[in-house]
């Protein structure tokens, strides 16, 4: 799925104008949130659940996670993708739009309703050494929530992007 300019004059405006001086402009709007202390954690954005979201519609969400996965790259903020196995135990497949923005990824399973208690996603996050987290995701009555609120007792600051969930 392409990013058309037309949907997201923001974004459009962002990807343009960030990649020639990103640090600068930043500061210049006084942003609250800086790539290089930020990362990025996508939360069950695969089939068989994406299609089951009611807070907005797939076509939109895909789009956001689109958008919200390719400044991930831009600005060089570290990405955690987390799922659910399957029923049958098979690995998750998430949406086309992660690799699309981000490029290869590993989905770290997740094995609890709150991924920031999965020991290897933590330990994934603890690893990027960034203190401010943005997450974006499906199932956000749990698998975005509970990680939302455990992650500032842990030292985070935590954004939700509410056009990617």
């Amino acid at each position: 799925m392409a990013i058309d300019r037309n949907d997201s004059p923001l974004l459009a405006y962002t990807i343009s104008n960030l990649q020639k001086n990103r640090k600068e402009h930043m500061h210049s709007i006084g942003s609250r949130i800086d790539p290089q202390d930020t990362f990025v954690l996508f939360v069950d954005l695969q089939t068989g659940i994406v299609e089951l979201s009611k807070t907005i519609s797939v076509d939109r969400l895909k789009r956001g996670v689109l958008g919200l996965s390719t400044l991930a790259k831009i600005f060089g903020m570290p990405t955690i993708v987390s799922g659910v196995a399957g029923q049958d135990g098979s690995a998750p497949n998430m949406i086309p739009q992660l690799a699309s923005g981000i490029g290869e990824f590993t989905v770290h399973q997740r094995t609890t309703a709150d991924c920031f208690r999965n020991e290897a996603i933590l330990a994934a996050a603890k690893a990027t050494g960034r203190q401010t987290l943005l997450i974006s995701g499906v199932s956000s009555e749990v698998a975005v929530q509970l990680p939302g609120l455990t992650a500032p007792d842990m030292g985070y600051r935590v954004f939700v992007v509410v056009d990617a969930c």
